[in-house]
Parts: structure tokens; C-alpha cells; sequence
């Protein structure tokens, strides 16, 4: 797409949208100081709304940690016009909806999702939260333990381990020094209640609210409902704290930190303190070196560093902190040989940024993102409309041009060199500090973290390490990327009016004993893409642990063999997954797709790889299969049950077995054999057109050229059907004694899947079990953070399952959910049935919600295909039956 083309699609009058977007928008300002965002679909099934507050843990009490995370969880718990506690969920689940919400450092999210015909209703009840809520006082204790049950489910995972070492190393002056999530520690405090009125009284204004609706009404009734609900709002005009003194000053800079995890990790973590740049929304200069620092390709700085194998994997980042300050972090996934000379990877760090400061900035570079970038807005695929009114709501808080409230985050429009370079200069060891992860580290002065018990350390860079930071040479090895021939040039669309009567069949194009090809015109989404999934079915692939890992290690070198390209590609737009049971999805814009897809393909059946590639790929996956027993015990819990339910699933300690006796001859004389007989099923859906689609399959049949399997041998993923009216349990012993919590994962089989009208009564159960499941176990019995519940399909068996993950043993968590199951049996048995119809009504309703996405329509097709079922019209048949009996 030429930049003419996309600049010549706004006129700067209205709200800029993406090219297919019918979504009508109005920004308004109500009396209150309230600025609200209105959006009319009139083709959306599920309304949503969301209201944000720039008020997060950074506005905590000093001695009060947690407690703007602590007010969110009890702005639910009643209002006085809507007393009871759970009213507000009862109402969600009755009209098809659920709610959320989440706190950070600078700000609180709180949003729903419902039916059309309940959005009035459920604004009323919404709004209360910020107008009259009551922090009921039997409320508060059950909530601090929720907030503790969050914590603890934290509480072992590096990641949280490691940012709150981050915030214990910086300013005490600044609040990005706090502990944010709260526990039961910093909230079980006398006058706690009063503590949160306190705060809320205090903060909870309209004037630094924003407050999103989107509905199928028309703009004017949207208005009039914001109007009426919202306008109550006090505005109390808060001006906000300026925190003056940033989070990492001079005695926080220049700094070694060493942490040891939890887990059997290695990371390098570069930090620079950066200003914001949010003012230049529209150079966006920061992506220029996000690109460049985190690009893969030949000249990069993980490309020279995996030849030295000093490193798996590098990620770059910017985090806001608050108002103006920023961290840019480079954090690096360490060999062992990387770990024992950490201090090289910096110096190569800091040689890329003198390289770039030798070329200058170039020009070309940022074309490539600019272009990239109006090709994403333009042509995006629809949000979730509870996803785009949280992050519309969060975006609105920050001081882009209303007319560019959804364009501006995404899109780069001016090129400014001089912007880039004067920002160049933060990248200097003076600006900066680093921190070693890794369990073997000697620390020389040890600390204790209070909240999470990280041992860890902190001290000045040793000056003589410092010295060889600061006189840095250009390294040769490192150099500008080349230019991405994936870049589309133009992007070929033809607008269309979709197609109201379109349906999921797609047309089956090909279909003989060694080939089976799906597909489908994108008739609804108008967009210049296509989604191919395409499955290479070989028993050879999970016949055994051995097999199940060779295929594993096999799909590790190829990825790692065609990276660049891959890497290019989706820059350019173009992605791909790969599973390790070797089904194929490819997804990105029709330029290039042909293209890729025939290097794609003549990779997998020509895998050529060094001994050092595969050792390095073994033990990473042999790392990471012992580092699995530190996984949370839900993880636990849902991969035994998988592992008692279905075939050919495995378990690492399986893996671990295998994995020592495996050479590099081995895989070489393994994967051929995948490829030698094979079965191949696959959807192409998109606007590639269908002559299009039979060159992809006359590549396929030409490249891979397999003998047919046996029809016996076609057969998938097999699955246990549990004997009528038998119970089995599975105990197991969490392998990480520090870890605190138990799981349970209760699972009920009900029917085989070809029996309709029974899938029909699970997905009904389904929708009636989940509020008071929620209730029951998490908000009155409070046994821990996590409770779901839901639908567990299995190949040919179906049933639903409860999980819960608590502190409390196995064995009570258990007895709670049967005493719930009995519960839940009475309040069916009472339903009146004016209730029990419309509950089957709004789970009608579900089946029948048209796909957001061409991604979610591309799933869901792909799913029935791979299923073996074909029930192309399941969404038809699966209820009308049980409706109408």
C-alpha cells in the first residue's frame, strides 16, 4: 500500500476507522466532566461497556499497599440501590454476559459484556458502582481473602517475583517503589473499611474518568442513557499528583541486580529510563528502536549472539511506568556459556546502539514501519467488543486528537530523524542497569524480598566492567537490517457488501485418499487476508513418548531453520504457528502468501540442521520439562486430565524418559518417515480466490508427494469413555513443596458427541452453572482465586468440569464442590419455566451470535473439520430440536 493511498483515506473530519469498520462513533462530554465514547453496531449480538479511572496502586497509602486493588474487588459488592452482593453477576448471567476488572500501577479497568436488550438495564446497575457503592462489612473479610488468593496464586511465578525486585531497587521517594497487588497481610488492618471509603471519596471522580458504551442502538439513545446513568458521577475536580522525582534516579542507575528464581531460568535484563513520548503520537520513535534492537535477522543482536552461543532469545519492550517516565527493556534468554559471560552480551548491546548511531537514522527503515502500520489499522480484524471497550476506555485517558482516539496507538505518520537521534543519546551505560536471573548465582550481600521471599541482591557495576561499557568500538558483525521483500506494495482488496445470508459450509475442493481441501470466500469481513490451516496427519507422530518428542524437537529445528524468513514475513503480516502435531496455520495479507507458503512447505521435507542447533534445541526442552513441576497446580491438574482421557497424550516425566537417548541421526531419520505416508486435511478461507487455493494444493501434492495411509490409520486423537456410573480420582503430590496451593479439577462425562440433543443440554448446563459455581465456591466459600467451570470436549465424549485452585487440601475442595453439585441440582429442579426457557433461549442466542473475526470464523469451521464430525450446520440443528420437544 502506498502512504498516499491510506493518507488519502482520512479527511481529518471524523473519527478515523479501519477500512471494513460500519461502526458509527461519537465522543461526547456529559455535565459531570465525564467523557464518554459512544459506538453503534447495529451488527452486533453483545453489548459492552467500560469505565476507567487513571487511579491505580501508585495513589496507595504508604502504609496501605494494595488498597486501589482492594477498592476494586468491593466496588462489587453492592450498591444502595442494588443491595444484594451478587446481584450484579446474577443479572450478567441471566441476559448472556459477564463482567471484569483489573487494577495497575496508574489505573483501574472495570467493563461487561451482555445482550442487546439488557444494556439499559445492566448501565443502571453499572454505574452505581461509582456512584453509590456500600463496602458492605460482610463483605470486607471475604474480599480480603480474595485478594490474598490472587496474591498466593502469584506468589510462586518469576515474573512477579522479579518485577517487585524491580520496585524494591528504585526510588522510596517515587510510588513505583510499592507493592501493588495487596495481601492479606497489608489489608487484614483495623478500620480497613474506612480506609477504602477514604480512598474512593478521594478518588473516584468524574473528571479523570472515561467511560466507553457500545451497543446496536443509535448514537442519540446511547447519549441518553449515559446521560441518565452516568451524569450522577460526583465530580470532585482532582488534579492528580505530579511525581516529581522519577522512579530510578543516579543512585538506582549504573547497577548490577541478581535474583534467583524460582525456576531453572537464565535471563540478562537491560534497563533504560526513557522519557515519554506520548506527545509525538505521531513519530512514535521509540518503534524504530523496538524494531531494530529486537529484529532477528542477519546483522542483528541476537543473530550475533546465538552464533556465539551466548543466547536463545531476545524481547524488547517499553513499559510506562507513570506520567512521564518509561523503562525500554532488552531482556535475553541466556545460554550457559551466555550466562558465564553476561558481560559480552552487553557490550554487543552496547556496540549495536554505536552502530546505529554511526549509520545515522535511515529513512527507508521507518517507511517500512509506517506502511506496516496503516496496513494493520486499516485492514484489522474486529475486537472483541469487551477487549475494545477496555482498551478504548484506558486509550481515551491518554491525550490523543479525538478524531484519532482508534488510530492513534497504531499508526506512524512523520518521519522526524532528528526526534530519533537526540533519543539515541538514552541508550548509554551511564542510563542504565541490569539484572542476572538465574538459581546458581553467589550473592554477595543477600536480601530477602518481604512479599514474595525472593533472595536477591543489589551493587554498583565493578568499575572495571563498567569501564568496557563505556569504550565501546563498532563491532563489524552488526549491521542495519536489509529491506523486507515481504512489505505489500499494495494491498488488493475490492470492497463488498457482505453477505447477510452467508453460512458456515465451506466447499470441499479437493478430496481423494491422500489430499482434503475446505473452502470458503471471505463473503463478511472484506479483508485482504486469508487463514490456512492445513493438518499432516502420520501415525508416526504421537505413537509413542519417543515419537511425540522427536516431532517436538523436529518442529524446534525447522522453526529455527527458516526464522529469518518466518521473522520478515511477519513483520510484513504474515504468521504462522506450527503445533507439534504438525498442523500447519498461516495466516496474513494475500501479497506474498503463495510465495511463503512454497518455502514453507519445501523446508519441512528438506530440514537440514548442525549438531550445535540440536543440542542447544534439547536442552532447552529438557530444561524446560524439569522446570514443569514448578507450573501452578492447575496446570497440573488439567494436563493429568487430559492425560487419563485421551490417547497418544503425554506427560514431561514421559518425555524426560526419552529425552537423554536422542541423537541428531535420529531426527534426521526420523522425520522423513512422517512425510512418507500421509493423509492431509485443510481450510483455506480468505479472500485468495479459489484458483488461488488449488495452486497452494498443486504445491502441496507436488512438494510432499506421499504415498496414501490406510484409512484405519486416519484416525486421530481416540479418547476413554468412562464406564456409566463409575468415580475415579487421581491424587498427586505437587512436586514444588513451596508451592502453597492445591487444584481440583472435577470432571462430569454426560454424553458421546453424536448424540445431539445431549450436547445441546451441556452447552445449556453449562450456561446455567456458571454464576453460581462462581458464587458458591469463590465469593461465599472464598476457597481461592480460581474457580472456572465450563464445557470439556474430547474427541468423541463430552461432559463439563469444574476447577478450583485453593490453599485449602484437595480432599475439602472437593467435598465443596459436590455439596455445590447437589446445590446446583435443587435450583434447576426449582427453576420456574419461564426462567428454564430462557435460559435456553440466550444459550440459542450463543450458538447463533455471528463470529467477530474472520479468525473466529476461520476457528470455529476449522474445529468441525477437524473434529471428523463436519457438522457444518451444528448451530442450526444442536437446539431447535430440544427447543421445540
Amino acid at each position: 500500500m502506498k502512504k498516499k493511498e491510506s493518507r488519502s483515506y482520512f479527511n481529518g473530519l471524523e473519527i478515523e476507522k479501519p477500512f471494513n469498520c460500519k461502526k458509527k462513533y461519537k465522543i461526547s462530554t456529559l455535565e459531570n466532566g465525564l467523557e464518554v465514547l459512544l459506538i453503534s453496531d447495529n451488527e452486533t449480538t453483545q453489548s459492552s461497556a467500560a469505565l476507567n479511572i487513571c487511579i491505580g496502586s501508585a495513589y496507595d497509602p504508604e502504609n496501605i499497599p494494595g488498597l486501589a486493588h482492594f477498592c476494586e474487588h468491593l466496588l462489587f459488592m453492592g450498591t444502595t440501590k442494588y443491595p444484594e452482593e451478587n446481584e450484579y453477576n446474577q443479572f450478567l448471567s441471566q441476559n448472556g454476559g459477564y463482567s471484569n476488572a483489573y487494577t495497575t500501577f496508574k489505573e483501574t479497568n472495570f467493563f461487561f459484556e451482555i445482550n442487546n436488550d439488557s444494556l439499559e438495564a445492566c448501565l443502571d446497575r453499572f454505574s452505581q458502582f461509582f456512584i453509590s457503592p456500600l463496602f458492605d462489612e460482610s463483605c470486607t473479610e471475604k474480599e480480603i481473602l480474595s485478594v490474598n488468593s490472587e496474591h498466593m496464586n502469584n506468589i510462586q511465578t518469576d515474573s512477579w517475583r522479579i518485577t517487585q525486585i524491580e520496585k524494591n531497587c528504585s526510588n522510596p521517594n517515587h510510588p513505583y517503589h510499592k507493592f501493588y497487588t495487596g495481601n492479606f497481610e497489608t489489608l487484614n488492618i483495623p478500620e480497613i473499611r474506612n480506609s477504602v471509603i477514604k480512598f474512593y471519596n478521594k478518588y473516584y471522580s468524574s473528571n479523570i474518568m472515561k467511560l466507553v458504551i457500545l451497543g446496536n442502538e443509535s448514537i442519540e439513545t446511547l447519549y441518553k442513557w449515559a446521560k441518565i446513568y452516568f451524569s450522577k458521577i460526583k465530580n470532585k475536580n482532582i488534579k492528580l499528583e505530579n511525581f516529581i522525582e522519577p522512579p530510578l534516579t543516579k543512585n538506582y542507575l549504573m547497577k548490577e541486580i541478581y535474583i534467583k528464581p524460582i525456576m531453572d531460568i537464565s535471563l540478562l535484563i537491560l534497563i533504560f529510563p526513557i522519557p515519554n513520548t506520548d506527545e509525538y503520537y505521531k513519530e512514535k520513535p521509540y518503534h524504530y528502536f523496538t524494531h531494530l534492537i529486537g529484529h532477528e535477522g542477519k546483522g542483528s543482536i541476537i543473530s550475533l549472539l546465538k552464533s556465539k552461543d551466548l543466547a536463545y532469545s531476545l524481547e524488547v519492550g517499553i513499559t510506562n511506568i507513570i506520567n512521564e517516565y518509561d523503562n525500554f527493556k532488552i531482556e535475553i534468554s541466556l545460554t550457559e556459556k551466555g550466562l558465564s559471560n553476561y558481560e559480552e552480551i552487553i557490550e554487543i548491546v552496547f556496540q549495536y546502539f554505536e552502530m546505529l548511531k554511526k549509520e545515522g537514522v535511515q529513512e527507508w527503515i521507518y517507511d517500512e514501519l509506517e506502511i506496516m502500520s496503516k496496513c494493520s489499522f486499516l485492514y484489522e480484524d474486529k475486537d472483541h467488543n469487551d477487549c475494545l471497550v477496555a482498551s478504548l476506555s484506558s486509550i481515551m485517558q491518554m491525550n490523543y486528537p479525538r478524531h484519532q482516539i482508534l488510530s492513534g496507538p497504531y499508526i506512524i505518520r512523520n518521519f522526524n530523524a532528528k526526534l530519533i537521534e537526540d533519543l539515541l543519546s538514552y541508550f548509554s551505560c551511564e542510563n542504565f542497569r541490569y539484572i542476572v536471573v538465574n538459581q546458581d548465582l553467589e550473592l554477595d550481600e543477600t536480601l530477602i524480598d518481604k512479599w514474595y521471599g525472593t533472595e536477591y541482591s543489589i551493587k554498583n557495576i565493578p568499575s572495571d566492567i563498567f569501564n568496557n561499557f563505556k569504550d565501546i568500538k563498532i563491532n563489524n558483525k552488526l549491521h542495519l537490517p536489509e529491506k523486507n521483500k515481504f512489505i505489500p506494495e499494495i494491498i488488493n482488496i475490492k470492497y463488498e457488501i457482505p453477505n447477510k445470508n452467508s453460512n458456515m459450509e465451506p466447499e470441499l475442493i479437493i478430496n481423494n485418499e491422500i489430499i482434503r481441501i475446505f473452502y470458503k470466500k471471505d463473503d463478511q469481513y472484506n479483508n485482504p487476508k486469508t487463514n490456512i490451516t492445513i493438518s499432516f496427519i502420520s501415525p508416526q507422530i504421537d505413537i509413542s513418548p519417543l515419537n511425540h518428542l522427536m516431532t517436538i524437537i523436529y518442529v524446534g529445528l525447522l522453526e529455527e531453520s527458516i526464522n529469518e524468513m518466518s521473522y520478515y514475513a511477519s513483520l510484513a503480516g504474515i504468521y504462522y504457528n506450527l503445533t507439534n502435531g504438525l498442523t500447519l496455520s498461516i495466516c496474513g495479507y494475500n501479497n506474498h502468501l503463495l510465495y511463503y507458503l512454497e518455502k514453507f512447505f519445501t523446508a519441512m521435507i528438506s530440514l537440514k540442521f548442525t549438531d550445535k542447533e540440536f543440542y542447544d534445541l534439547k536442552n532447552q526442552l529438557k530444561v524446560s520439562y524439569q522446570n514443569a513441576k514448578y507450573s501452578s497446580s492447575t496446570q497440573h491438574a488439567h494436563s493429568y486430565l487430559s492425560y487419563l482421557l485421551s490417547d497418544n497424550t503425554y506427560l514431561t516425566e514421559d518425555l524426560l524418559k526419552e529425552i537423554d537417548d536422542i541423537l541428531p541421526i535420529h531426527i534426521m531419520n526420523f522425520y522423513p518417515q512422517i512425510f512418507s505416508h500421509l493423509f492431509i486435511e485443510g481450510f483455506i478461507h480468505g479472500s485468495l480466490s479459489k484458483s488461488e487455493s488449488k495452486i497452494i494444493i498443486n504445491s502441496i501434492e507436488k512438494i510432499f508427494n506421499p504415498k496414501a495411509l490406510s484409512l484405519s490409520k486416519r484416525l486421530q486423537n481416540r479418547c476413554i469413555k468412562l464406564p456409566e456410573g463409575k468415580n475415579y480420582i487421581l491424587n498427586k503430590l505437587h512436586c514444588d513443596n513451596d508451592n502453597p496451593n492445591s487444584a481440583v479439577q472435577y470432571y462430569i462425562e454426560i454424553s458421546e458427541r453424536t448424540t445431539l440433543d445431549k450436547r445441546a443440554m451441556i452447552s445449556l448446563i453449562v450456561n446455567l452453572l456458571d454464576e453460581p459455581c462462581f458464587n458458591y465456591l469463590r465469593t461465599q466459600e472464598q476457597l481461592g482465586y480460581i474457580v472456572t467451570s465450563g464445557r470439556w470436549n474430547m474427541s468423541v465424549t463430552s461432559g463439563i468440569y469444574i476447577l478450583v485452585q485453593s490453599e485449602r487440601n484437595c480432599f475439602e475442595i472437593e467435598s465443596y464442590i459436590e455439596k455445590f453439585l447437589y446445590e446446583f441440582r435443587d435450583l434447576i429442579v426449582n427453576m420456574d419455566e419461564k426462567e428454564f426457557y430462557n435460559n435456553i433461549k440466550l444459550t440459542i442466542e450463543m450458538f447463533q451470535e455471528k463470529h467477530k473475526t474472520l479468525e473466529d470464523e476461520h476457528s470455529w469451521i476449522w474445529n468441525l473439520i477437524s473434529s471428523g464430525f463436519y457438522e457444518f450446520n451444528i448451530r442450526i440443528y444442536c437446539f431447535y430440536s430440544y427447543y421445540f420437544h
